[in-house]
């Protein structure tokens, strides 16, 4: 088997969602870790602690890559 799928992540307002992508463009796993809610100290401010969702990336990661139907030697890059 060569190294043809992508590792996607998505870092969005409520969760962080990894994702592998096989060539065709068909989504082979999906994990999804919610994150905590931004906070806003002031009216229209937005603030979100980067740690947050550095650590959502690396669970989403450890999830999605444990799921059997993932072949870690078949990704290609990770976006």
């Amino acid at each position: 088997m060569s190294a043809d799928h992508l590792l996607a992540i998505d870092v969005g307002t409520q969760s962080v969602r990894a994702m592998v992508v096989g060539p065709d463009g068909a989504i082979d796993a999906v994990a999804r870790v919610p994150i905590v809610p931004y906070v806003s100290p002031n009216p229209g401010w937005a603030e979100q602690d980067p740690e947050v969702h550095w650590a959502a990336v690396g669970e989403a990661c450890r999830r999605v890559l444990a799921n059997p139907a993932v072949r870690r030697d078949a990704l290609a890059a990770v976006t």
